[in-house]
This record gives structure tokens, sequence and C-alpha cells, in this order.
């Protein structure tokens, strides 16, 4: 028959032995609200899942690194916001944050801001701001109005703003005519005429 100190030192273990079971899992004994035992080797009820990026609403869910945002774990659900300067324009977060707000010319700045382009000319966004109109190379904004009608001259081949604007091609060649070809300028007889080396000037072309 057990003796009195041999059912104290049992009563002594059994009582440990259930605080490590209750400590070790919380779980079967029920955690509160919002909170779970995600890490065994820590006891009791240690982990918030809503708040816990690595564990959010539940153990080892974790939220996903998305291009340019920034996540967090509020309520047990994932949340993401973009960065300074880029944004989500696709309504597609699965991509992250893809728009760079600060250069690219249909969102400059904010989503869906285009900014406005006109003939032969690129317009830029710097800083989440739309830039002056350049001019596309072989054309020139020679009457001044970028924002009506662009860069409106070809210097390539107008004879008044040959290779830049205002350069006029000169006519030396009697009966000749001014011409511009890749921005460069020189003359040649007008149709009908044909140059004629006795006399170096064009003369008209005989019909037969």
């Amino acid at each position: 028959m057990a003796t009195s100190q041999q059912l104290r030192h049992a009563a002594i273990l059994v009582t440990a032995t259930l605080v490590v079971l209750f400590i070790g899992s919380a779980d079967a004994w029920g955690c509160p609200s919002g909170f779970k035992n995600c890490d065994p080797y820590k006891p009791g009820c240690e982990t918030c899942i809503k708040n816990d990026v690595n564990n959010c609403g539940d153990c080892k869910k974790q939220c996903k690194d998305l291009p340019y945002t920034t996540k967090k774990c509020a309520d047990g659900k994932c949340v993401y916001s973009c960065k300074p300067g880029w944004a989500d324009c696709d309504k597609n977060m699965n991509n992250g944050c893809e728009t760079d707000t600060g250069k690219d010319a249909t969102n400059c700045g904010a989503c869906g801001k285009c900014c406005k382009q006109v003939p032969y000319a690129v317009t830029k966004c710097s800083g989440g701001k739309c830039q002056e109109p350049v001019c596309k190379a072989g054309w020139g904004n020679c009457d001044k109005n970028m924002w009506s009608n662009g860069c409106e001259k070809d210097l390539g081949k107008d004879t008044a703003n040959c290779g830049s604007c205002y350069n006029k091609c000169k006519v030396t060649l009697k009966g000749g005519e001014a011409t511009c070809s890749g921005g460069k300028c020189g003359q040649q007889c007008k149709k009908g005429t044909k140059f004629d080396k006795t006399k170096n000037c064009c003369v008209p072309v005989k019909a037969y």
C-alpha cells in the first residue's frame, strides 16, 4: 500500500505534467481569439495572427513580397500599399505596383494622367510631371507653337527651314530652284528646263 509520501510525490508529478501540457500545447486548451501557438518551441499562444506578416490569419500563412509595395497584416489579412513613385494602375495587385508614375508618360504623377502628345515630338514624364515636348530627329518647331501643331517643319526637305529653322536655301543658278535633301541645301533646274553648260544656266527643254 502506497505511503502518504509516495502519494504526495505522485500528486506533484501529475500536477507538473498537467502544467507542462498546458503550457506546451496551448491550442489543446484553446487560444484567445487572434492568437495561436505557431512556434512549437515557445510556450503558450505566442503568435498574434492579426498583425504578423509571417502568420497572417493563420500559422505559416505569409504575406507575399510584391514588387514596389509595402506589406502588412491587418486583422488577419495581407494588405499592400505602393511605395512612393509607384502605383497599381492595372488594378492587379498580384504583380504589385507595376507603374513608375515618375517616368510613365501615360501615368505621369498618377494613374491615367497622360502627358499631351503633339505631332512629330515626344513628351516625357520626369519626377511625376509632364515635360516640354522635344522634337523628333529631323523635325522643327519653327512657328513656336508647340502645343498647337507640334514640330510642324520637316527639316530634311523644307527649303525655308533646311537642317534647322529659318535656314532658307539660296538660289544662284539662273532659272533654277532651291532644293533641300537630308537637311542640306542644293539647287536644280525647274521642271521643263535643263542645265546648259555653255550658258551656265537652265534653258527650256525643246519639244520634238
